[in-house]
This record gives structure tokens, C-alpha cells and sequence, in this order.
């Protein structure tokens, strides 16, 4: 018998809490025993497109567990955006966060954003990671600035005010007594909104809902995980500057791969018009609801991918899993998540999985894998002199393995940028715009449907502004290859601290050994031949300290570090 997995309700804010029972791919990060309960419909329910206001709730607890949601939901049902958990990072990148120096990866809080609501993380004293509004109760400076305290509570830059992760102030340090400073923590007004959190898939969660009852809420949803369960998945981050839903169509569009990715080889496949297959059938195979999304197959989409219908399944908010055969003999899972985190940014969290058809391929598949592998380390061959973090953060922005290169992630983000920027300038509805002629586009027709019948046309921001509005002026983030992946990933910041320390290093052994051979040379003491090797030297420390600067640059910027400033899609004239 499993042990219960519990969501605690922070102090003050509800008088009862929830309990349901674990389950082996996901658990809760609260801890502590609590009372059974169920969930009361209506509360807190509320219009797509308007934000809940804070109000007190009495929620009852009678002694059963709850039960698990049904797929299928009534035909009056709409989506919650902020009623849904949301991945915001993979948990080896912030516990990457521990470490100190070059080990150091990612700050040890971090700031998040999701529905367009700032939201800092931390983990506490007891290891649970924890989420609050981001944004201090005094003077409302952003917690991520401050520091985690020894208690586990996260102390404001600005005024030194402490907060645990129930919201909750614990320390003013400008309180003139105990007394004093006592009335002010209790006071509601020196609270910050906090958020239920989860690990689950290797994956940390949030619910990003301020509603009274949102505790209690959370444990009644599971995140929607597809069959990326593994605490040891291999996730990929990257924030692209593309509203959730254009980025969304993306994954309902088999039929761009062909010309948009002409000549890129990626996922085991390759793309060109040549290998393109006509997509004569494309149905829908689950019915749509509001929480439980709908499923897709379509027939082969190139000349590697025959054999086998693709699958593509959504599950709401963000999840989109597919899952195709690859040269008859591989089956391959791709799952993603479209976290939107403001207007006109969404992140993408992806991993893909290879396995065996049948018991007789994977002898094939090893081979396979091991063909990868070697071409890999002749690839880096030159880098092995570096560190580990180092050729994996350079395989993050440049391409490596079975996974995109960089060609392929940005000829998808410039072609779907330009889409963006159309439908921001008009004013027109989509489908007045879009013409869906063929088969192949009822993937985008079903997601719509799904976005505009349920979901109030997109999600609901807890931030001013619109997608259409941040669309403009923002083609210069395309090539933003540091806000996009290196700023948030632990690998690749630990690689710009290592190159930015070598570069400095052999600058400085440059000149010094350029003064050595100066020395050398006009003192005549020693044979000349001591004064060529230092300058020898010197230049060989010069190539290391440029080597070391284009390959920061690649970390940073998709344009070339010289000539002229402009990317190259490498698609065929």
C-alpha cells in the first residue's frame, strides 16, 4: 500500500485541506498529514477572460478520497487557464543551482514566468521547493533579487523582510518591538500570494492560481505528463518569442516539415519537397473537451516515416505528444510543452524517446545509437580538452545527436514569427484569414476549435497587454540565443563562466609571454631560440583566447561574431 501524497494548505487561507493517494510517476512537494476531502463544484469558477478576485471560502470535508477526473466533460464545460498545472523547469537544472563557482549553474532562486504572473522559486529549509507571487508585500521589489535565509524563509533584497513559502512574513527587521513586529506578520496585508508546487516527470510544477481554494484545488489534477513519466528525462528548455498560439500550431503541422526544414536531417528523418508525402488521411481519433484536449492520426508525412499512421495527442494546457515509426524500425515519442509565460513568449520543454518495433530491431537500434555516439566524439574531438558542461552546452545551441540544430529551430521560429506578426497587425479574425484547404491542416483546425469553443480564444494573462501587442517590434529576439536557452540552462552558464575565465587567462598569458620573448630578445643572455618559443607560445594563447570567444558568442548570439549580421537558414536557393 502506497503512502498518500498531501497538499498543504498555507496558514490563514483555508480551514480545510486535501489528501489523495500517491501515485509512482508523480508526487506533491507538501508534506504533513491532513483530513480527506472533496472538491465543491463552482467555486471560484469564473469567465476565460477575467482574472478571480480574492474571496474567503468555507470548503467542506467529507471522509472519501477523491476520485480522478473524467476525460469526457459535459458540453458546457470551459477551460481554466490558471485552474491547471504548469511545468516551469527541469529539476536537475535547479538543483544544478546549489553548487558554487564554475559548478554553479543557475541563480539559487529563480524567477519564473507563467500566464504572464512573475513568480520566484526557492527551496526551503526542509528541500521542498517552494513558489511565491513575486513581488514584496512592503514596497514590492521582486523577491528573486533577495536571498534564502538559514530558516529556509526567503529574506527581500530592498528591506531585509522574510517570507516562507506559505506566503507567510516571519521577519521585519525594522520592527521597533517583538509586539509590533508580531502584528504585522499576522496581518493579511503582509502576505504574498503563494502557489502549490509538484515534481513529477523530472519536472517542477506550479499552479499558478491566487483563488482561496487553489490548494485544495491542485489536488484534485495530475500534470499532464503523457508518457514522459521518467524522473530522468532528457528535457530541453528554450523561450521563443511566439504567441502560445501560433507556437501550439506548430505541433498540429506535419506538412511544413518538407519545405520549412528542406535539407535538415533531424529525429532520425530527413526533410526535403522530394521525400514529401502527400497526408490523404488526417481524423480525429478522441473527442475534444476543455480539460481533456483531443487526439490525431494522420498518415505518413515523408518517405522515413512510412509505415505507420502518426499519433498526435494534446492534452491541456500544454502537452503535445507524438509519436511516429521511423525507417520501419524505431518508434519515436516526442513530447512538448507550450508553457505560456507573457504575451508573445512561450516556452518549450521537449524530450524525445527512441525504442525498438519489435524485440528483432533493437539489436538495430544499439547500432544505430552507436553510429551516433561515434560521430559525436569525432565531432568534439577538438573540445575534449574542455569540460563535459562545455560540449553539452554547445550541443544545446548549436544541434547535436538526433535532436534540431540550431538551422532547424530558428527556420520554425522566423516562419512562424512572420505569421505572428500578420495576425497582430490585422485585425480580422483567423479563420477570415487562414485558408485550410487540404487535409493536412486539421490538426490546426481542431486546435482552434479546442482555443476558440472552450478555452476563451487564448489564455487568460494575470498581465496587461495582449499577444498582439508584444508581437511588435520584437524580430531582433529571433537571434537571442541567450534569453531564449543559455540565461536559464546550468550547463551552459557554467561554460560561459569557464570560457569567460580562459579567455581572460590566455589574454593575459599572451602578453605576458610576449613580454618574456621582448626580454629574451634584447638581453642576449639566453639562445634566440627561447625568445621565438615564448612568441610562439604567446600566439598560441591568443588562438585559445579567440577560440574561447567564438564559442561564448555561439552561447549567446545566433548571428556570426563577423561579417555581416544575418543568420543563415541554410534552405536550398
Amino acid at each position: 500500500m502506497s503512502t498518500p501524497t498531501v497538499a498543504v494548505c498555507p496558514s490563514g487561507r483555508l480551514a480545510s485541506v486535501a489528501a489523495i493517494p500517491a501515485r509512482p510517476t508523480w508526487r506533491s512537494t507538501r508534506v504533513g498529514p491532513i483530513p480527506r476531502w472533496r472538491p465543491i463544484d463552482g467555486i471560484c469558477q469564473r469567465q476565460p477572460s477575467v482574472v478571480p478576485r480574492r474571496m474567503a471560502v468555507a470548503v467542506a470535508a467529507p471522509a472519501r478520497q477523491v476520485e480522478q477526473r473524467e476525460e469526457e466533460g459535459t458540453g458546457d464545460e470551459k477551460f481554466v487557464w490558471e485552474k491547471h498545472w504548469y511545468p516551469i523547469a527541469p529539476l536537475k537544472w535547479l538543483e544544478e543551482a546549489q553548487g558554487e563557482g564554475f559548478e554553479s549553474g543557475l541563480p539559487q532562486i529563480q524567477r519564473q514566468t507563467i500566464l504572464g504572473r512573475d513568480i520566484v522559486v526557492w527551496k526551503d529549509a526542509e528541500g521542498e521547493w517552494r513558489a511565491v507571487e513575486d513581488r514584496c508585500s512592503h514596497r514590492l521589489a521582486a523577491l528573486s533579487l533577495g536571498s534564502v535565509q538559514k530558516d529556509g524563509t526567503l529574506a527581500c533584497r530592498y528591506h531585509g523582510w522574510c517570507f516562507n513559502g506559505h506566503g507567510e512574513c516571519t521577519h521585519i527587521p525594522q520592527a521597533t518591538d517583538a509586539a509590533s513586529e508580531a502584528t504585522a506578520c499576522s496581518s493579511s496585508r503582509s502576505k504574498v500570494v503563494a502557489f502549490p508546487t509538484l515534481e513529477a516527470g523530472g519536472l517542477l510544477w506550479v499552479w499558478p492560481d491566487d483563488c482561496p481554494t487553489s490548494w485544495v484545488d491542485c489536488a484534485a489534477a495530475k500534470p499532464q505528463m503523457g508518457k514522459f513519466t521518467k524522473q530522468d528525462a532528457n528535457w530541453v528548455v528554450t523561450d521563443v518569442p511566439l504567441s502560445y498560439k501560433v507556437m501550439m500550431e506548430n505541433g498540429f503541422d506535419p506538412s511544413h516539415v518538407s519545405h520549412a526544414h528542406h535539407g535538415q536531417l533531424a529525429f532520425g528523418a530527413k526533410f526535403s519537397p522530394e521525400e514529401d508525402l502527400t497526408i490523404n488521411e488526417f481524423k480525429q481519433t478522441r473527442k475534444t473537451t476543455a480539460d481533456g484536449g483531443f487526439e490525431v492520426s494522420h498518415s505518413p508525412v515523408t518517405a522515413d516515416t512510412q509505415g505507420r499512421n502518426a499519433v498526435v495527442d494534446f492534452h491541456p494546457p500544454n502537452l503535445i505528444t507524438t509519436e511516429a515509426l521511423i525507417k520501419g524500425i524505431l518508434n519515436l515519442k516526442l513530447g512538448v510543452h507550450h508553457v505560456p509565460m507573457r504575451p508573445g513568449v512561450t516556452r518549450v520543454i521537449f524530450a524525445l524517446d527512441f525504442e525498438a518495433k519489435e524485440d528483432k530491431d533493437k539489436a538495430a537500434l544499439k547500432i544505430v545509437m552507436a553510429i551516433q555516439k561515434l560521430q559525436t566524439f569525432f565531432r568534439e574531438l577538438p573540445l575534449m580538452l574542455f569540460p563535459g558542461y562545455v560540449r553539452g552546452a554547445l550541443r544545446h545551441v548549436c544541434g547535436g545527436g538526433v535532436g534540431p540544430a540550431r538551422a532547424l529551430l530558428l527556420q520554425d521560429i522566423t516562419l512562424m514569427h512572420s505569421e505572428d506578426a500578420q495576425l497582430a497587425r490585422s485585425k480580422a479574425e483567423w479563420a477570415n484569414q487562414y485558408y485550410l484547404a487540404s487535409a493536412s491542416d486539421n490538426g490546426v483546425a481542431a486546435f482552434r476549435k479546442w482555443l476558440h469553443t472552450l478555452a476563451g480564444g487564448g489564455p487568460t494573462w494575470f498581465s496587461r497587454g495582449t499577444e498582439e501587442e508584444a508581437m511588435t517590434g520584437k524580430k531582433a529576439e529571433v537571434y537571442d540565443a541567450w534569453n531564449r536557452h543559455s540565461r536559464r540552462c546550468p550547463e551552459c552558464r557554467k561554460a560561459l563562466k569557464f570560457l569567460g575565465g580562459l579567455e581572460n587567462l590566455m589574454r593575459e598569458m599572451a602578453v605576458g609571454l610576449l613580454g618574456v620573448a621582448v626580454a629574451l630578445a634584447v638581453s642576449r643572455i639566453v639562445d634566440v631560440r627561447m625568445a621565438v618559443f615564448a612568441i610562439v607560445a604567446a600566439g598560441a594563447a591568443l588562438l585559445a583566447c579567440l577560440e574561447a570567444q567564438k564559442l561564448s558568442h555561439k552561447l549567446v548570439t545566433d548571428l556570426p561574431s563577423s561579417g555581416m549580421p544575418e543568420f543563415s537558414y541554410q534552405w536550398p536557393s
